[in-house]
């Protein structure tokens, strides 16, 4: 393992951006008041469902799991995930700081006590209704699905590109079925990803990265 961390010590050095991503969203949370609301009619279709809850919380190993893999198995497709998941949320960040938006959609009150309710308080405890749009949950899953869907180690895996599609749906799903997120902040998130597709795969990473 310390042989692994010493040889890669180079790209691992990129996860130093979590340090400028989590100072600069904390500052958001704190300073920073919503002056647009992304409420809107199809909120109003959504359930509430506390079991999404759980796709939520994926997302996180989802992608620190798929960074780690790519790290040691394909450093290309590695700094393309470094890319597309570090711009978009940087631009995300800009866009937060320059136009502060939020969504009143969190139940007043859980209608439920269970393990999930528990779990989705625990999660409004820790972070405000704030900074919402466009979703990184969503912008992310979908940045990892991408690459991975494309890389040459899961092109004889469809069974593993199938359940990334499945889980990447599922935790974009979860973000409004727990009211985490307004409709509009996915939608925004996949246009986002558009863009940050292109660039990840004709220009960004090999302007930004140079994979050894």
């Amino acid at each position: 393992m310390h042989q692994f961390f010493r040889a890669n010590y180079k790209p691992l050095a990129l996860q130093l951006y979590w340090i400028i991503y989590l100072v600069w969203f904390s500052l958001l949370e704190r300073n920073i008041a919503p002056h647009f609301w992304m409420d809107g009619p199809l909120d109003k279709l959504v359930p509430f469902c506390e079991w999404f809850v759980f796709p939520y919380l994926i997302w996180f190993p989802y992608m620190l799991g798929m960074l780690l893999y790519f790290l040691r198995h394909s450093l290309t497709d590695y700094y393309r995930l470094c890319f597309f998941l570090f711009a978009g949320m940087t631009i995300c960040l800009l866009i937060y700081t320059l136009l502060p938006n939020g969504q009143g959609l969190r139940p007043l009150a859980m209608p439920r006590d269970n393990l999930a309710c528990r779990l989705v308080q625990m999660i409004y405890q820790a972070d405000t209704p704030t900074n919402v749009a466009p979703s990184i949950h969503v912008l992310n899953s979908v940045g990892v699905h991408l690459v991975l869907s494309k890389s040459r180690c899961f092109q004889e895996k469809p069974l593993l590109r199938g359940a990334s599609l499945v889980l990447a749906v599922a935790i974009c799903l979860s973000t409004v079925f727990i009211k985490q997120h307004a409709v509009v902040d996915g939608l925004l998130a996949l246009l986002l990803s558009l863009p940050l597709y292109f660039l990840t795969y004709r220009v960004g990473y090999r302007v930004a990265f140079r994979a050894a």
